[in-house]
């Protein structure tokens, strides 16, 4: 992608299945001074657009819509992980938008690496557009844990969206590098701190070629 798309910014991607930690990753990236836009800020961000609403509404059902108006998120979300044709209209409103927004940060950059961190970067054909892809896996197990645990979510939650996700041989087949978080956050932090390093090595060739 970017070295047609943008000569200047080398763009690095970021994903991995729900509960990886690959927003963590990206916050610590974040926290060391990279630019970085997460797709799901932009989608939670859509969800106060009216014309947004109306058609998630309309898709959905009233169910969604809280007494003040705004989107129930986790209604939504039940909904729309129900099954794959409904996990597919919700795309079909929500992608659009989220990428056009996306596009736009992207060609604002001009700096010498962005960071874009998604869960369906592969799955949405999003990858495609960076130069190098970084996957954050995890065993299923201890993502289910974390999903249950830390976010407050059922098992039933965690398996519907495992289920619109690709698979972990998938991400491994699409993947530049793959960073391992089956451990503690300090040593994702000691592997953050290692990939920041080689990021920046990869900017420096990039803007020598």
């Amino acid at each position: 992608m970017s070295a047609s798309f943008n000569n200047r910014t080398l763009l690095v991607g970021i994903t991995g299945g729900i509960g990886s930690g690959k927003s963590t990753l990206a916050r610590m990236l974040l926290d060391k001074g990279l630019p970085l836009l997460q797709l799901d800020t932009i989608g939670h961000q859509l969800l106060d657009d009216a014309a947004v609403c109306a058609e998630l509404i309309a898709s959905f059902g009233a169910t969604i819509r809280r007494s003040d108006g705004s989107i129930d998120r986790a209604e939504l979300a039940r909904l729309a992980f129900a099954d794959r044709a409904a996990t597919s209209r919700l795309n079909a409103i929500m992608h659009p938008r989220i990428w056009r927004s996306a596009l736009d940060w992207m060609e604002a950059q001009e700096g010498p690496l962005a960071l874009i961190e998604a869960a369906v970067l592969i799955e949405a054909g999003w990858s495609r557009w960076t130069d190098r892809l970084i996957v954050v896996r995890c065993e299923r197990k201890e993502r289910c844990r974390r999903v249950v645990e830390e976010r407050g979510k059922s098992e039933e939650y965690f398996e519907a969206v495992a289920a619109r996700q690709c698979s972990e041989s998938e991400r491994e087949y699409s993947a530049s590098e793959m960073i391992d978080n089956n451990g503690t956050l300090a040593a994702l932090q000691a592997r953050a701190d290692d990939l920041y390093a080689r990021l920046l090595a990869w900017s420096e060739q990039h803007r020598k070629e």
